[in-house]
C-alpha cells in the first residue's frame, strides 16, 4: 500500500486490499479512517515516523484470521529521488512464527528433561578452543582436525578455553558441588583428561562433528576420585562451531568394583590350578580349551600357550579316533 505525504491512500494491491479491508473507491482516503483486518494500533504512527525520519520500521502484526505478518514501512522515492510518501508491505511469516514456537517448546522440554534427569549432564562451549586452533592452523578450515592431530602441542595450548554453559543437579551431586560456578572455575580439575592423548582423542572427535566416549577419573570437590565414563557430542546444529557440546558423565564405580572382583577371582583360580597335582583342562561351550594348568602341560607335553584355543579332542582322543 502506498501513502502520500498527507497519509492518504494512493494505491494498493489486491492482497493488501483484503488484509486492510479496502475497496477500489478508497484511493485518496485517509489512512486513519480505514478499519484493517489486523491488530496494528501503530500503523499510522509508524508511517508518520518513517516519513519524518526517513528510517524504515519493521514490526510483527497479527491478522484477525490468525495469520502473522511482518509489516515493513519505508520511504517512497520517485525516480528523481523525491520523497512522495511511504510504502507499506506485509510479509506472511506464519510458518516462521510456528517454527520458532516449536523450537521454544522443544527447548523448554529439553531443559526440563536436562534438569530433572537422574543422569549427570552438562553443556560445554568448545568454540573458543576451535578459534584458538584456527588462529594457528595454516591449513584450510576443512583440514583443521587433521592438522591438530599432528600438532598436539597446539591442542594443549588451547585446552583451558573450554567453558561450562550449564550443569544439572545430578552432576552437581556427583561432584559434591553446590553451584555451577564452583564447577566452572575448576572444570579441568573435575574432569582431568589425562593422559593428554585422551584429551587429544576427544578433541579430534568433536572437531570432526562426532561424539566420543572416554573413561576418566573424576575428582569431586571433596577430593574423592570416581571412575566415570564421559560421553561428549556436539549438539545438533553446532557441529561446526562447537558452541554447544552435550556431555553425559556416568559413574562406573560399581562396574569397576565388579571388574576388580572378577580379576581377583581369576587370579585366585589360576593360582589354585597351577598348584594342584592333577592336570586340569577347562573348555568353553564349543569344546575349545580355555584353561590348561601346569600339571596338564607336564602330562601332555604341551605348553599352555599352544593348547589354549585348541579343540579338546586333540588331547583326549587316540590317534585313530581323531582321524
Amino acid at each position: 500500500m502506498f501513502l502520500d505525504t498527507e497519509m492518504r491512500i494512493k494505491r494498493f494491491t489486491p492482497q493488501s486490499a483484503r488484509l486492510l479491508n479496502l475497496r477500489p473507491g478508497d484511493t485518496g482516503r485517509p489512512l486513519a479512517e480505514i478499519a484493517p483486518n489486523l491488530r496494528d494500533d501503530q500503523l499510522l504512527a509508524h508511517a508518520l515516523s518513517v516519513l519524518e525520519d526517513l528510517l524504515p520500521i519493521e514490526t510483527e502484526v497479527l491478522a484477525d484470521d490468525g495469520t502473522h505478518y511482518l509489516r515493513r514501512i519505508q520511504p517512497y522515492r520517485t525516480r528523481d529521488n523525491r520523497i512522495e510518501g511511504v510504502v507499506v508491505t506485509f510479509i506472511d511469516i506464519t510458518l516462521r512464527i510456528a517454527a520458532e514456537a516449536a523450537i521454544r517448546s522443544s527447548e523448554e522440554r529439553y531443559r526440563m528433561l536436562f534438569e530433572r534427569s537422574p543422569m549427570c549432564l552438562l553443556e560445554q562451549d568448545w568454540s573458543e578452543v576451535r578459534r584458538c586452533l584456527l588462529a594457528s592452523c595454516p591449513e584450510p578450515e576443512a583440514k583443521l582436525a587433521d592438522w591438530v592431530k599432528g600438532h598436539p602441542e597446539q591442542a594443549a595450548r588451547c585446552r583451558d578455553r573450554v567453558r561450562l554453559k550449564t550443569i544439572n543437579k545430578a552432576a552437581l551431586r556427583l561432584l559434591s558441588a553446590a553451584t555451577a560456578e564452583q564447577v566452572s572455575e575448576a572444570s579441568q580439575r573435575f574432569f582431568p583428561l589425562d593422559p593428554p592423548s585422551q584429551y587429544q582423542a576427544l578433541l579430534d572427535d568433536l572437531l570432526r562433528g562426532r561424539g566420543g566416549v572416554h573413561e576418566l577419573a573424576t575428582l569431586t570437590l571433596e577430593g574423592t576420585t570416581i571412575p566415570t565414563l564421559l560421553h561428549a557430542v556436539p549438539a545438533f546444529g553446532h557441529e561446526g562451531s562447537l558452541a554447544r557440546v552435550l556431555v553425559a558423565v556416568i559413574d562406573i564405580s560399581e562396574r569397576k568394583a565388579m571388574e576388580r572382583q572378577l580379576a581377583d577371582r581369576e587370579q585366585r583360580l589360576a593360582a589354585i590350578l597351577d598348584t594342584v597335582a592333577d592336570g586340569v583342562i577347562g573348555i568353553d561351550r564349543s569344546g575349545s580349551i580355555g584353561e590348561f594348568n601346569a600339571a596338564a602341560e607336564r602330562l601332555f607335553g604341551c605348553p599352555a600357550r599352544k593348547a589354549i584355543g585348541e579343540p579338546l579332542q586333540r588331547f583326549l582322543l587316540p590317534g585313530p579316533a581323531q582321524s
